[in-house]
């Protein structure tokens, strides 16, 4: 913890002061946060902000900025990072809320699932400190449950059904003018490959070897399917989020929406998550709103509770979606059958993505803070990723396996449109 120095203290002041707050500030305090190992895409900060009256509560403030690798920074701007959750905050969020505020049925949901932020640039995001609120990450390497699972799935409907009735109310054409900005690059695209390819085709090679040294009943069929995909697993995933194949017109999707993406707010007496807040909108991509449902449900839940409850879930979605849009005075122009088609045609990104519960994630204790490490960031990752495998195989290997398969009949039953009997 430090004090700020008078050019820290000035951008603070003026960052609060944008915001109608003209109170006197007292003092500035930066300090970094205790958890480590989750900041790939930047460094992160906790700042607090106390006032010359004492009466005045401090602001507290989370804050991202530019990471320190030259290297890595340069390639993550490359991809809009920034100034993709910058123009989402600065620009598409107000906006949203000014379209839904003219409508009866708004509520002000939109600031229950996503944080106040109060500054936004091309190399720092100021957001509010949400903890303070008692809001955490779920301990990441635990699949949500299924009551956790509805929260996400609800909160999505109201985004995207927000979004789906502003493009309906401007006109897509109208609406991919003034954003631009959401498709100009995309984290699943060619273009990110050096940066974004290695976090799936990494975890790919991984589960081809476990399965192939560690196998387990059912092990053969998911090593043969997944060998279709070794080192293509990311330029797969980019064909599956272009916007040419698709039943579904297109919403503003988080395109990274997993358990590490997603705070919550417990209940104090029974310790249950109750209200929950969608975080980290760097990469965001327009496409069928089937893209945000099947990476969240297939990578950030239980198996078993996804195997059972899929199609329940989608329904449950849909339902939503429908009554946000009416609510703000639009109808929704697609059918759940459009809805549940893009989800299995889609699915297999979240199956790579489900790659991280059943191993990967213990893979990553050990990478460590590398978007601010020296040299190569994304080879660094990579050797590091698979150091560690190595090092789990002995202890953990036919856990993994087990795991992989278990997800992979998930999968295979999804793609087939099966929901099975709980």
């Amino acid at each position: 913890m430090s004090t700020a120095d008078d050019t820290v203290f000035k951008q603070y002041s003026e960052i609060i002061k944008s915001n109608g707050i003209k109170d006197v500030i007292k003092d500035v305090i930066v300090k970094s946060p205790d958890h480590t190992g989750d900041q790939f895409a930047s460094q992160c900060k906790l700042v607090t902000v106390t006032f010359a009256d004492d009466s005045i509560p401090p602001i507290e403030l989370f804050v991202k900025i530019i990471v320190n690798n030259p290297q890595y920074a340069s390639q993550l701007k490359e991809l809009m990072m920034f100034e993709k959750e910058a123009q989402f905050f600065n620009l598409l969020l107000p906006d949203l809320k000014e379209f839904a505020k003219s409508k009866p049925g708004y509520d002000g949901y939109l600031d229950r699932i996503l944080p106040k932020c109060y500054f936004a640039s091309d190399n720092l995001v100021a957001f509010e400190n949400v903890t303070e609120k008692g809001y955490s990450i779920l301990n990441k390497k635990v699949p949500h449950t299924l009551n956790v699972v509805t929260q996400v799935v609800k909160n999505l409907a109201h985004f995207h059904g927000t979004v789906l009735a502003y493009i309906q109310h401007i006109g897509r054409e109208a609406f991919e003018k003034k954003y631009d900005f959401i498709t100009a690059v995309s984290v699943w695209s060619e273009e990110a490959t050096t940066v974004n390819g290695p976090w799936i085709d990494v975890p790919i090679a991984g589960a081809i070897k476990i399965l192939t040294e560690k196998p387990t009943p059912g092990s053969e069929k998911a090593l043969e399917y997944l060998l279709k995909y070794e080192n293509t697993g990311f330029a797969e995933t980019c064909k599956l989020y272009k916007r040419d194949n698709q039943r579904c017109p297109n919403v503003v999707n988080h395109g990274d929406l997993w358990n590490g993406n997603v705070m919550f707010q417990c209940n104090p007496e029974t310790q249950r998550p109750e209200n929950s807040m969608i975080i980290d909108m760097q990469t965001i991509i327009l496409g069928t709103p089937a893209l945000d449902l099947q990476h969240y449900l297939l990578a950030a839940a239980e198996p078993k509770v996804i195997h059972s409850n899929w199609k329940k879930l989608l329904k449950i979605y849909y339902d939503d979606l429908c009554e946000i849009n009416e609510n703000l005075g639009q109808k929704v122009n697609f059918s759940f059958d459009d809805l549940e088609n893009d989800f299995r045609s889609k699915c297999l990104a979240g199956f790579f993505g489900s790659l991280y519960n059943a191993f990967a994630l213990d893979a990553l204790d050990d990478v460590g803070d590398m978007a601010n490490s020296e040299g190569d960031a994304v080879y660094n990752f990579v050797s590091q990723m698979n150091f560690s495998l190595s090092k789990l195989m002995g202890l953990k290997g036919k856990q993994y396996s087990e795991k992989i398969v278990r997800i992979f009949n998930v999968f295979e039953d999804v793609r087939a449109g099966i929901e099975v009997a709980e």
